[in-house]
């Protein structure tokens, strides 16, 4: 039995009464918890990989719960995904059986992915009905072994990566995090971004499971999320007063919505004392911000070939700017060109690939690391700007200094074998066109000549997963913004300007 499941199995045993999992409607102790894992049939199905394709709710926790027990690797597919992506997803990783809660869209996913025929069965979890659907012709994927769980990464450009992990390590994440963040049997967690994005996945639910403490799992509508990138800050403020938890997961696109709203006016009858957010860079003006709005706010870094959760800030040891410390079961150096390389919790291969993973791993981030031992992301090695005139540059340094400015909400820089730099830029709502050109020159202040940004572009929206600019977790997709403005970008270096 591993980590979590002893965890659970302790729990009922020792505080049978005590909540484990709720939606706002039902409710589970971890005593009935633990009754729902062991009456229900579904580890008792086939072994190949098994796909979750649920909105968030007690259903998906469970299922995933039941796959963990039975050693059947999962597939969390992304609600976010194409269809295209999602195929890819279903064929690459072999799943042969695919839970959800839309049996006709899991059919027409499977007869697209494998062909021939397949059927549905519903199943009760927890009292809800879900939908097993099966593909007759399915294939199985060779998986490395130990295989748990495949978790996708949305990547730059066309079809997603498919990442294996194995528990031990997604427990050893989600026991650090309960370490550093101080999790304990009284806290309420409030899952509010979706379950099958690794983060929310280890260090929401299981962090929250592992410490004995109440993990909360409404349907994502009731926290505010609309499709792929929609979000309304009102409905997760609603959901705060409601639930009352003490600890979120947030990404800095839902913080910045969410500080905005506090800023307005609107209050929390209690603020979380926890808030993780990560993902993509989080700009230290946001930080400052959320703490003047009352939330406590700590910022982390993690990646899915790490199993999610390096290092992370948490109360009494933080530090602004920083990414935290590294948590218990890692351990962080740096190359020589200054690349960010982590040992301990890691992928067993990546789909598709079998080469076994470097150890440490090399994650493709730049960093430096202080005296005191915290961690400091400069930005990914590939993104580094080679100037017209030899320079060197990571651009989410600029794009931290422009969005560090209220009238800039996000920013991307070009100027690869440039003379100088140039930048996408989308401005926070209620402000004019004036006050940009004084926010990018309060922000050139702060940089060396060769990274100053010398015109810019008005985006015509904002960067967003929907429209293929924006990663989930928050990343911007560089070769699709430079696709959308490259013309334009390139009718400025045309422009006769004295620099």
């Amino acid at each position: 039995m591993n980590r979590l499941l002893k965890a659970l199995q302790g729990f009922a045993a020792t505080a049978p009464e005590r909540r484990a999992l709720w939606d706002g409607q039902t409710a589970l102790t971890y005593r009935q918890l633990w009754l729902e894992l062991d009456k229900n049939d579904l580890r008792a199905s086939t072994k190949a990989t098994t796909g979750l394709m649920l909105d968030n709710g007690l259903p998906w926790v469970l299922c995933d719960l039941l796959a963990l027990r039975s050693k059947r690797p999962t597939a969390p597919i992304p609600g976010f995904f194409t269809r295209q992506q999602k195929i890819h997803t279903i064929r690459q990783s072999g799943i042969s059986r695919l839970l959800s809660d839309d049996s006709s869209q899991a059919e027409e996913l499977l007869r697209l992915a494998w062909g021939g025929n397949v059927h549905s069965t519903p199943l009760d979890v927890a009292g809800q009905t879900i939908h097993a659907s099966t593909a007759e012709s399915a294939e199985a994927a060779e998986l490395p072994t130990g295989t748990a769980k495949i978790t996708y990464t949305s990547g730059t450009t066309g079809n997603p990566k498919g990442v294996c992990l194995c528990a031990k390590d997604l427990f050893d994440v989600a026991a650090s995090v309960c370490e550093r963040s101080g999790a304990s049997t009284d806290d309420r967690h409030l899952c509010i971004t979706p379950l099958s994005t690794l983060l929310e996945n280890v260090a929401g639910v299981y962090a929250a499971l592992l410490s004995g403490a109440q993990c909360v799992v409404p349907p994502l509508r009731e926290v505010g999320l609309k499709g792929s990138s929609g979000f309304d800050p009102a409905i997760l403020i609603n959901a705060l007063s409601r639930f009352s938890p003490s600890t979120l997961i947030t990404t800095p696109q839902i913080l910045e919505l969410l500080v905005r709203v506090l800023e307005s006016g609107s209050q929390l009858a209690s603020a979380p004392r926890f808030v993780a957010v990560g993902g993509a860079r989080v700009t230290e003006a946001l930080l400052r911000r959320a703490s003047q709005a009352g939330l406590r706010v700590y910022q982390g870094y993690g990646l899915s070939e790490c199993a999610s959760v390096v290092s992370l800030n948490g109360p009494g040891h933080e530090r602004l700017g920083s990414v935290g410390r590294p948590l218990a079961h890692a351990t962080v150096t740096l190359s020589t060109e200054g690349e960010i390389l982590v040992s301990g919790a890691r992928h067993l291969g990546y789909l598709g690939d079998h080469r076994p993973p470097p150890e440490p791993w090399p994650t493709g981030d730049l960093g430096r690391i202080d005296e005191q031992g915290f961690l400091y992301v400069a930005g990914r090695k590939r993104d580094v700007i080679i100037t017209a005139y030899g320079r060197n540059f990571s651009p989410e340094w600029v794009e931290q200094e422009l969005t560090n400015q209220p009238e800039i909400a996000q920013a991307v820089v070009f100027g690869e074998a440039k003379p100088w730099n140039t930048a996408i830029l989308v401005v926070a709502p209620g402000t004019g066109s004036t006050p940009i050109a004084d926010a990018v020159n309060r922000a050139n202040q702060a940089l060396p000549d060769y990274a100053r940004v010398i015109r810019w572009l008005i985006a015509d929206q904002p960067f967003l997963p929907g429209n293929g600019q924006l990663t989930v977790s928050g990343r911007p997709r560089r070769e699709a913004i430079l696709a959308r403005y490259g013309q334009d970008i390139e009718c400025l270096y045309q422009e006769e300007i004295t620099v």
